[in-house]
């Protein structure tokens, strides 16, 4: 459940770099396309949030396993 736990965290972080590049790269070069879609962008950081609320309690309880 570890490894669970670390992969759901890093691919989180991952998705969160990968999220703030791709916003301030449309941002800087004023892609329209990018900058606009409000929803999505919500939408993903909430992803990305339960991502680590996930990991993070999942390493919790596979702590309190040992």
């Amino acid at each position: 459940m570890q490894k669970v736990a670390y992969a759901i965290l890093f691919g989180s972080l991952a998705l969160t770099i990968l999220l703030v590049i791709v916003w301030v790269l449309g941002y800087v070069f004023a892609v329209p396309a990018i900058t606009d879609q409000f929803y999505f962008w919500l939408l993903a950081s909430m992803f990305a949030c339960l991502g680590f609320f996930v990991g993070i309690v999942l390493l919790m309880l596979s702590s309190m396993r040992k």
